[in-house]
């Protein structure tokens, strides 16, 4: 391999490990974040509405095609569980609509269905508000699985890093 090539993918190894490194900081960060939200106090609240909504994401590129004529892969459908309810700190009533510190959204349509469905119009619930700002609600607090998908694409970032300095280094040596 020429000394060019094997420069280009140093550079390459360097920039991907620094955006991993800082993805990976960032995820941990937002998990953190996340985490604190279990000790926000508590107050009684109300389901006012429960749905669920879809968009339209663009469809996973699986495969490359080099036919013209071949039709477009199919756009995928999300969906996401849309809760709002009421609830009050020292004598204000505030409206919210978040479920958890990280957004939601599946692709399977009865997940989300079941998920919109534990919370009834009328329903009473616990609300976990911020102290600081009581506009900030949310209803299932702390980390939950969604939340490493962020930490994860940095380690993987970082993984394909050190495979890039590996073999940059036996190549070298070679």
């Amino acid at each position: 391999m020429k000394p060019l090539l094997l420069s280009l993918l140093s550079t390459i190894s360097v920039v991907l490990g620094l955006v991993g490194l800082g993805v990976l900081v960032w995820g941990f960060i937002r998990m953190r974040r996340s985490a604190r939200t279990r000790s926000w106090p508590t107050t009684q609240g109300t389901i006012r509405s429960s749905r669920v909504t879809s968009r339209e994401a663009p469809a996973l590129q699986t495969e490359t095609s080099y036919d013209d004529d071949a039709p477009a892969p199919a756009p995928r459908i999300l969906y996401s569980p849309q809760v709002e309810y009421t609830y009050t700190v020292e004598g204000q009533t505030y409206t919210g609509t978040e479920l958890t510190p990280d957004s939601v959204e599946v692709s399977n349509k009865q997940h989300a269905q079941a998920h919109a469905a534990r919370y009834a119009p009328g329903r009473p619930v616990t609300v976990f508000y911020d102290p600081e700002d009581p506009s900030r609600a949310l209803l299932e607090p702390g980390v939950h699985s969604t939340s490493w998908a962020i930490p994860a694409a940095g380690a993987a970032c970082l993984f394909v890093t050190g495979a890039f300095y590996l073999f940059v280094r036996w190549y070298s040596g070679r």
